[in-house]
């Protein structure tokens, strides 16, 4: 069973409704150790410890593939591919430039990108079921719009980028307003803000 919330969140648009969402609750966590547990329940061939060092040999395989430069494919499951963007301090490129002035030490890794396959995502859909679990009927802000930002300046300073979900978590809005509300703080040359990537690369750094 899938448990779901409605959660009211602001209304950033001016309408005068009261905008809901819909959000899953989760049951709990499955830690990495349950995973292995419950993976060697179902077949009597395999104990925890054929599982554990089999999940671990994966793990090195995948990493050792995208270091040498690949995508992964999981027929079934999902694609998983690098998410590059340059590096604090160095100054973005543009089509119309003269020159080349990046090169290897000008990159970075900015995130790893896992987009699940539709084939994945219609498996589960086809076997879902929803249990209504409450509405939160008000989206309350905990910070003001400038606190929001100041807390957004610190988090890259540290973590040199953020996505929306992370900064809607980190100053407790809803992940629409956070999309709504990174892309005006990067569309003011004032905010020192700047968006990099698309769609699934999105993420916002400190111009």
């Amino acid at each position: 069973m899938i448990y779901f919330t409605k959660q009211e969140y602001t209304d950033i648009n001016g309408t005068g409704k009261r905008p809901i969402c819909y959000k899953h609750k989760p049951v709990g966590v499955i830690s990495r150790k349950e995973l292995i547990k419950r993976v060697a329940s179902h077949d009597s061939k395999y104990n925890e410890g054929d599982v554990g060092a089999v999940l671990s040999q994966i793990e090195a395989e995948i990493t050792e593939l995208l270091l040498d430069g690949y995508a992964l494919n999981v027929e079934g499951l999902a694609r998983v591919k690098l998410g590059l963007g340059v590096k604090d301090g160095k100054e973005k490129e543009s089509v119309e430039d003269d020159e080349n002035r990046h090169n290897s030490q000008s990159v970075e890794l900015k995130s790893i990108n896992v987009n699940v396959h539709k084939s994945f995502l219609a498996k589960i859909a086809a076997k879902a079921k929803f249990s209504y679990a409450g509405t939160n009927l008000h989206f309350e802000q905990q910070y003001s719009r400038e606190q929001r930002l100041g807390m957004l300046m610190d988090f890259l300073r540290e973590k040199h980028c953020v996505h929306v979900p992370e900064y809607a978590e980190l100053v407790g809005i809803s992940r629409t307003q956070a999309s709504t509300e990174l892309r005006e703080f990067a569309s003011d040359p004032q905010s020192g803000i700047v968006s990099n990537g698309k769609r699934t690369t999105l993420v916002y750094t400190l111009a």
